[in-house]
């Protein structure tokens, strides 16, 4: 019987971990540890990569638009597929998706964890066997607030 409340407070406590990853990710933004200059905003369903250029004054930032989620198995043949929670996480961009294909290929792992005060995350991506950390930050440099405010663009869209 021990066993059984055991194995249960176990799966509990899994499952309410993958959640609040998720809760974790909404609505955040973190920077790349290895790459300051790429930035992962998580809103609703879609992750928004802001690629900061340093040195070129008519292009500040680039934008992707990626679809992200979990899923229980590395194998993922439907978009739609995706959960808010999972072992295996993905980064997918819907324009390079093809119903009945496999992107079992860009299956990774999360973990977001504290650090002293600071929030961090790190992806890892068995694929090219690599790990990419990322730390919680609060905004965007200030000078590409300003350029995407320029260019009419929110700093969420």
């Amino acid at each position: 019987m021990k066993l059984k409340i055991v194995l249960g407070l176990m799966i509990l406590s899994l499952s309410s971990n993958l959640v609040g990853q998720n809760a974790e990710l909404e609505g955040s933004l973190f920077q790349n540890i290895d790459e300051p200059s790429i930035y992962h905003y998580y809103k609703g369903k879609q992750l928004l990569v802001y690629w900061v250029y340093e040195n070129n004054p008519n292009k500040v930032v680039e934008i992707d638009t990626l679809n992200y989620g979990f899923n229980n198995t590395c194998e993922l043949f439907n978009i739609d597929n995706l959960k808010q929670s999972g072992k295996y996480y993905f980064e997918i961009d819907a324009e390079d998706f093809e119903e009945g294909e496999s992107f079992e290929s860009d299956c990774g792992e999360m973990e977001i964890y504290k650090e002293g005060d600071k929030t961090m995350m790190n992806i890892y991506y068995s694929s090219s066997q690599q790990f990419v950390t990322y730390t919680k930050i609060e905004a965007l440099p200030e000078k590409v607030q300003r350029y995407l405010q320029k260019k009419g663009i929110g700093v969420s869209e």
